[in-house]
């Protein structure tokens, strides 16, 4: 299928594909991958961490959501309807000493440099087009932003986590949204906006 999959991706013959070298075929799926993989990343661990917030929090503003593996695979499963999505904890490779191992579709998605490593991701990973979209006739980018999968929020949302240093008022507008939109999910200050106890 992997070589169907890429003759219906670029402009080259399965023929021609069929003939290339597993190294040639991982080179062009990595490529596609770029175009035909959207990925929703996620951090796993019991605590906050400085760096994180500092990385993916512009300015002093922000909040994070709290929630489970289990609670985003169900949200996820369900928002999807028939679309696969593949739920993964990433990898953290050198990989001057080495490579992931097998090729597969996902490596890509599932591998990053071990300089990440602290971030402890996991991931949610959905194919456009899947070679089964392919075989029906659809092609192309749904968008370039990505794709919209409906969630049910009051399972997936376990808890708010307000940024170490937002403004006062986030907090409160924070609460108004929740209540808005009908979430019991309780905002609240992050562990580094307090000081350590002695």
């Amino acid at each position: 299928g992997i070589v169907r999959y890429l003759a219906a991706m670029t402009d080259r013959q399965a023929r021609e594909l069929a003939g290339l070298a597993d190294s040639e075929i991982a080179a062009l799926l990595l490529r596609s991958a770029a175009r035909a993989l959207y990925i929703s990343c996620w951090q796993e661990d019991q605590d906050e961490s400085a760096g994180m917030w500092e990385s993916f929090v512009q300015g002093d503003n922000g909040v994070a959501i709290r929630t489970t593996s289990g609670a985003l695979r169900g949200v996820l499963d369900t928002g999807s309807g028939d679309r696969d999505v593949f739920l993964g904890r990433v990898s953290y490779l050198d990989y001057q000493a080495g490579s992931w191992g097998a090729f597969h579709w996902f490596a890509p998605a599932f591998h990053k440099r071990r300089i990440f490593r602290q971030e402890q991701e996991v991931r949610a990973v959905m194919v456009w087009p899947s070679y089964r979209d392919l075989a029906d006739g659809i092609t192309g980018d749904p968008a370039a932003a990505g794709i919209a999968v409906p969630v049910d929020l009051t399972r997936l949302i376990q808890g708010i986590v307000i940024a170490p240093k937002a403004s006062s008022w986030l907090s409160g507008l924070v609460s108004s949204m929740l209540h808005r939109y009908g979430l019991s999910a309780v905002p609240f200050s992050s562990e580094l906006s307090r000081e350590p106890e002695w």
